[in-house]
């Protein structure tokens, strides 16, 4: 006759041990797994003529962004003619993240509480580089950024297009070492999750006519 004690491979103290290991997979995923549907509206936003930024990096284990539309522009967003450049500065806290449960840790990575404004300049004529008689027209830029205090120059290929009444829109993307900023991204549980030093910084500039005469 087959016994009838308990069976170890369904008895409590079995089921109490594997919580710890449950426990930590459920946070491992939650942590670290990207909100697909937000990244996809985030994707359809760029598309039509809005300002926005994008910070998109990824960990051993997955991708994240960080993403900013820049609505406010009139303060954020100014062209020095003498000078010939565009300046941008964005709200260091004003990032709608791809996981809600990082924000916490990019806020204290890219130090807002001491520099409250990531800026981006780059030279730019407006009329130098009008597209005429075509829809889009690529350029090459020195682009400087400012992160965490600190100031780096790059040089990137970008493309500026109309929009609606004959604004001009400005896209580009540029990739930045972290270390160069003298950040260094966080790991987690362990060491067994660690974000990668390089991210991807893409954004996209409407110029109004008053911006360039604003000044």
């Amino acid at each position: 006759m087959q016994k009838t004690g308990n069976n170890p491979k369904t008895s409590p103290k079995n089921n109490s041990a594997g919580l710890p290991l449950l426990w930590f997979l459920a946070c491992f995923l939650t942590c670290f797994a990207p909100l697909t549907a937000q990244t996809e509206s985030a994707g359809n936003r760029h598309s039509d003529c809005h300002n926005f930024i994008t910070i998109e990096g990824s960990t051993n284990v997955n991708e994240f962004s960080f993403q900013q539309m820049l609505e406010d522009q009139r303060s954020l967003i100014r062209f020095y003619p003498q000078e010939g450049y565009l300046s941008v500065q964005i709200p260091s806290k004003n990032f709608e993240p791809s996981n809600p449960l990082m924000y916490a840790d990019f806020i204290k990575l890219i130090k807002a509480e001491e520099h409250p404004y990531i800026t981006i300049r780059f030279h730019f004529n407006p009329y130098e580089f009008y597209p005429e008689g075509q829809q889009t027209e690529t350029i090459a830029s020195e682009i400087y950024v400012t992160l965490a205090g600190e100031e780096k120059k790059y040089r990137i290929p970008g493309q500026v297009h109309l929009c609606e009444n004959n604004m001009l829109r400005i896209r580009g993307d540029v990739k930045i070492n972290l270390l160069d900023f003298s950040l260094h991204p966080p790991t987690k549980f362990m060491g067994m999750v660690k974000v990668n030093h390089e991210v991807f910084v893409n954004f996209g500039l409407r110029i109004e006519q008053t911006m360039l005469t604003q000044n």
